[in-house]
């Protein structure tokens, strides 16, 4: 009997709160009241949404696109309750549940679906990847990881706002859907009769002395449903009210519009090969910048590459490219870039890379890859900016091709991650480096090196799956290899001298 009267005062209650005559209901006496708290919270949160695509996403076609619906679902209450349906509480009520119904489902599906669709032909099943190496598309990947931010759920308070658009997405549906159901009637079916002295006539004329009460007082918010009408004075003050929040809406709308027009205008820089534009910003945002000193016109030296760096709000490089530079000299501006994840220089000369401006997992702390292709250095050996010993906890990639790196520190071992990607080709190595040997590389490559003979330690290292020594001077592999790796599998030898396999070969060829 207890579990009955609670399962029974549950039901009420719900039915209270959620019949369409209920507190939440279309048909409800508490709909406006209900239907500004929810487009408050809404809006509030496509705003942030619209603040988010403005830093994530660089269509500028399909920031507009959103911040334009945004502004008219911010106008459509000026709109509909002032000036197109002002006396039709019916319609008024649809129109305004269409309006919130269509941006709720451009948040909750719209931006995420337009986004996906433009890289849904460039996936290729054969790779199951975005074509043949797209990660090393500098301006493809720096694009990429911003606008999957808008795709996959990146924080509790993305998730909620999520949940939030989802959920008023199906209450504004199930309300459309209420207001459009008929109000039955209520009344016994009669069938037909033979007998003409039983005929019921067909309209009957009834007096009453019962006044009918006003449509726009049932709608209005009262204590209970049949309670007596509210005084002329409180229907002046709701109305006002009303109309206060109407124009809250629309000044909320002209800010948004605003602050997206002062974006737009935002000045396009020559080095930001991937620039955004957010709301309110001071400095242009760019998240790939390239420091091509050939069209900047520059050397690259400290106080040209300095100047150039400032014009933009650094804390937002994500990727950096440095390029036809002769004489390359990094400022310390560079410690402002936290957010940067790879650097590429390509056909330049290193003159200096100061300690000051060193990469660091204090300053940069989602640093992944160091890239150098066709790069010199000053006496061939590696700047103090790859050599802090605040080396990033993410960078575990090192690539260097086609340098003059001729030698590296004894100690590397103790400044780079153990287990880090290890690539130097096309370099002035003659010997292996007993500090790379330490470091334990999953993937080593020397390729391309003067180097003429290997340590046996290099094929013992555990966890190394994949080794290139091909194109060097080596005529023969070392014969005392005795505790072969048990994770290696690939040995590039192509393009030299060898000609003969030591036994111990054919443990690693069993594993093929």
């Amino acid at each position: 009997r207890v579990n009955s009267a609670i399962h029974k005062g549950v039901t009420i209650l719900t039915t209270k709160i959620t019949n369409r005559y209920g507190i939440l209901g279309v048909n409800g006496q508490y709909f406006h009241v209900v239907s500004i708290i929810r487009e408050f919270l809404e809006t509030s949160l496509q705003t942030i949404q619209a603040y988010r695509m403005s830093r994530l996403l660089p269509s500028m076609l399909l920031n507009r696109f959103y911040v334009v619906s945004l502004v008219l679902n911010c106008w459509s209450p000026v709109i509909i309750h002032a000036l197109l349906f002002r006396r039709d509480e019916a319609r008024k009520r649809y129109a305004s549940l269409a309006s919130d119904c269509a941006l709720d489902l451009l948040s909750c599906m719209g931006v995420t679906l337009i986004t996906v669709l433009s890289y849904v032909g460039q996936y290729a099943s054969e790779t199951t990847d975005f074509g043949v190496n797209p990660w090393y598309n500098d301006e493809w990947t720096a694009k990429a990881l911003n606008e999957f931010q808008m795709i996959v759920v990146v924080s509790w308070s993305d998730l909620a706002s999520r949940a939030i658009f989802s959920l008023g997405l199906l209450m504004t549906t199930t309300n459309m859907k209420e207001l459009l159901y008929p109000i039955p009637r209520h009344g016994n079916r009669v069938v037909d009769f033979t007998d003409s002295s039983l005929d019921i006539p067909k309209t009957i004329k009834l007096k009453s002395s019962i006044v009918p009460e006003p449509r726009s007082a049932r709608l209005l918010p009262g204590k209970e449903h049949g309670e007596k009408l509210m005084s002329k004075k409180w229907w002046r003050v709701w109305e006002i009210t009303m109309r206060g929040i109407h124009f809250l809406f629309f000044v909320w709308g002209v800010a948004v519009l605003s602050l997206h027009i002062q974006a737009s205008v935002q000045p396009s820089l020559q080095q930001c090969t991937l620039q955004v534009r957010p709301w309110a910003a001071i400095r242009p945002y760019c998240f790939l910048i390239s420091l091509d000193c050939h069209h900047l016109n520059i050397s690259g030296q400290r106080e040209e590459v300095d100047t150039k760096w400032r014009e933009f709000d650094g804390s937002t490089v994500v990727m950096m490219v440095i390029k036809h530079c002769p004489l390359v000299d990094i400022p310390d501006t560079f410690n402002k870039f936290h957010q940067l994840i790879s650097v590429k220089v390509y056909n330049s000369t290193i003159v200096e890379w100061r300690e000051s401006a060193a990469i660091t997992n204090t300053n940069h702390p989602a640093f992944l890859s160091l890239m150098l292709v066709r790069v010199n250095m000053t006496n061939g050996q590696l700047p103090a900016g790859f050599q802090s010993i605040d080396t990033p906890l993410n960078l575990y990639d090192y690539e260097f091709c086609i340098t003059n790196l001729r030698e590296v520190p004894d100690d590397l071992d103790l400044k780079w991650l153990t287990g880090s990607y290890v690539i130097i080709k096309y370099s002035q190595l003659q010997t292996v480096p007993p500090a790379l040997l330490r470091i334990m590389p999953p993937y080593f490559s020397l390729s391309g090196n003067p180097i003429s003979e290997l340590p046996p330690e290099v094929f013992e290292i555990e966890g190394l799956t994949d080794l290139g020594i091909g194109d060097t001077n080596i005529r023969e592999l070392p014969r005392n290899v005795t505790q072969l790796s048990s994770t290696l599998t690939s040995i590039f030898v192509g393009r030299t001298n060898i000609s003969y396999f030591w036994s111990w070969t054919n443990e690693m060829l069993g594993r093929i």
